[in-house]
């Protein structure tokens, strides 16, 4: 054999055995595609055979505690249109001017869907109007065929029966935002809004119940062939809420504050239910749900009273003379102070080089406990804060919880601050001096706190030293907790400093001293005024300014806690009413009027909604 023939033998083997190497892997590529992962592309292909369109889940209801309806779902009617079905932007874009001239959308109204449209999928459809009426959706309905690619739908809504006086405890849904559907892809749909504030937000994830589809068979073109049933694929609505909150009362507190900035809060001593949580002044949810206008929103923002901010559980305020009621039982405690020993006022003291006043300018004479409480006097407490030292006060005060930002099921509660010298050193980067001391016995200079923490101070003192924690959501059980661990304060001092809380609204020389309205009954409460300007020593020589004289900014806060009735406390309540000019004026006759109706009624007695009871007897009645 030549060399030539050999070197062609040769390379006829090598070409021969990579032909074979070739086509054996091409037999075991397709082995793998056609025997091995014939499952994982049978189901690909049966899935690009299918489109599948979003079907929201009905939202789950919210209740106050006897089923009055607070946020609800009802019925809408809107109009929808699909992108992909348009042949090009210029049409999609006439059609959508078209409609929404005849159904008067605010133009920026229009240009949002039109950017919407731009920015979502083409398959997903797009609102341009919302909330018609049936006349409105019957005629668009009647005449749909004129426009392709434009759909009439009925849906749901969220609705907020109650409006003001519930927004900022359930808050509102409104249209998902960029991170939101990042989250939850399924809420890039139109027609679905998450929540945004309140319970609305918080509770999310059990109100928004789970999604649906409509499961539509295509053709090669993408054009729908038929609708194929599917029961797996049908949504399963939110879960319901219940409140602790009594409607009847809530709107009576949000009544109470007409025309006011401040907030209310009322609650039941035993179980520590929240029954009202009002602040004012407040905004309506409703406006929300669709996307509120530019004017609107802007007027919410300039308000200087601020009714988009919640107050009762965000608003920070200098606790005032409502501080004295736990100034007194760690005094007590820490026997620094008798019930009986007396205090000279001569309206003023002298501590650390300065010169600290009494309310009354002349000073109140001697003074024990059950009088300073009573009359407030401010140089009796000026001396126990001296007696007492910081860190003793602050640590009676965050036993109150007067530091905790109490898990309600509310975003954004505020823990506010009680101060002590290291959290003045960790904060201002300065020291304590005994001037912070004297200004914290009387509840003012470092010390902040807000509305829902006075109810639980007022709660803790009606209680006899109990630690309620308060609560705004009923559990599925319907039982609310009583059990609550002890304070371990002794009985004989928590009876004096309820005396003394009786004699504010029920003896001469109160400072809420006036009938409470219910025959034979008292309420024990403590009034409290915080300063929010220094007043100097030139107006104190010349005669200190009134609040009326004051731009409304520069008044005092009016404060007021108080629980009832007296010598059985079942429920406690706090005022604060911003600017109010004092507490004796502003805040106790509010307190007063809640205190009345709340044991009048008494909803703590009262047989409280259940729905998951109803569920249950249905579901036992029909397995039966």
């Amino acid at each position: 054999m030549s060399d030539s023939e050999s070197l062609f033998n040769r390379r006829t083997f090598f070409l021969s055995a990579m032909g074979g190497l070739g086509f054996a892997a091409l037999g075991l590529r397709m082995a793998k595609l056609q025997i091995f992962e014939n499952s994982e592309f049978r189901l690909e292909a049966a899935q690009n055979q299918f489109n599948f369109t979003i079907i929201p889940a009905s939202r789950g209801p919210i209740y106050d505690r006897f089923g009055i309806p607070v946020a609800v779902n009802r019925r809408d009617f809107r109009v929808m249109v699909v992108r992909d079905e348009f042949e090009d932007s210029k049409q999609l874009f006439k059609t959508i001017d078209e409609l929404s001239g005849y159904f008067n959308v605010p133009y920026e109204k229009v240009e949002q869907t039109k950017k919407d449209i731009k920015t979502a999928p083409r398959y997903l459809p797009a609102q341009i109007v919302s909330n018609l009426s049936w006349e409105q959706y019957s005629q668009i309905s009647l005449f749909k065929a004129q426009y392709p690619g434009v759909y009439p739908e009925m849906g749901e809504s969220r609705n907020y029966p109650l409006g003001e006086s519930f927004a900022h405890i359930v808050g509102y849904v409104a249209k998902a935002n960029d991170a939101e559907t990042k989250i939850d892809k399924d809420a890039k749909h139109p027609a679905i809004r998450v929540g945004k504030e309140g319970l609305e937000k918080t509770q999310e994830v059990n109100l928004k119940g789970t999604h649906g589809a409509r499961k539509l068979e295509v053709d090669a073109h993408g054009k729908i062939v038929r609708e194929i049933p599917d029961p797996a694929l049908n949504p399963k609505s939110g879960e319901p809420i219940v409140l602790t909150i009594d409607a009847e009362m809530q709107q009576l507190a949000y009544e109470q504050l007409k025309g006011e900035a401040g907030a209310i809060v009322l609650m039941d001593v035993q179980t520590g239910e929240i029954l009202a949580m009002a602040s004012s002044p407040s905004y309506d949810p409703n406006k929300f749900v669709d996307g509120i206008s530019g004017p609107d929103y802007k007027a919410y923002l300039e308000n200087e009273r601020h009714p988009l901010y919640h107050k009762a559980v965000r608003g920070n305020y200098p606790a005032g003379s409502t501080f004295k009621t736990l100034m007194s039982v760690a005094a007590l405690e820490a026997g620094v102070i008798r019930e009986d020993e007396h205090i000279n006022c001569p309206g003023f003291i002298y501590i650390g080089g300065n010169r600290f006043h009494c309310d009354a300018r002349r000073g109140h004479g001697s003074v024990n406990l059950h009088y300073a409480i009573k009359a407030s006097c401010d140089v009796y407490f000026y001396e126990v804060g001296r007696r007492l030292g910081a860190d003793k006060i602050a640590q009676m005060a965050r036993r109150f919880g007067l530091d905790k930002a109490f898990d309600i099921g509310i975003p954004s509660v505020s823990k506010a601050h009680i101060p002590d010298p290291e959290w003045k050193q960790k904060v201002f980067k300065q020291p304590w001096h005994v001037t912070d001391t004297i200004n914290m016995s009387i509840g003012q200079g470092l010390v902040g706190v807000t509305p829902l923490q006075l109810a639980v101070l007022a709660t803790r003192l009606g209680s006899f030293g109990k630690e309620v924690v308060p609560s705004i959501i009923r559990p599925k059980s319907g039982i609310a907790r009583r059990d609550w661990p002890s304070m371990n304060i002794n009985p004989d001092h928590m009876k004096a400093v309820h005396a003394g809380m009786v004699g504010v609204t029920s003896e001469p020389g109160g400072t809420a001293n006036a009938p409470f309205g219910i025959e034979g009954m008292k309420i024990a409460g403590k009034t409290g005024t915080a300063q929010v300007r220094r007043i100097t020593m030139a107006e104190r020589a010349g005669g200190v300014r009134s609040n009326a004289s004051l731009e409304w900014k520069l008044r005092d806060h009016g404060l007021f806690i108080c629980f009832g009735p007296a010598d059985n406390p079942k429920y406690a309540c706090s005022v604060i009413v911003e600017h109010g000019g004092g507490g004796a004026r502003a805040a106790a006759p509010r307190a007063r009027e809640m205190m009345k109706a709340v044991i009048l009624k008494d909803p703590s007695s009262m047989k409280a909604y259940n729905p998951w009871e109803n569920i249950a007897k249905k579901d036992g009645s029909e397995n039966g």
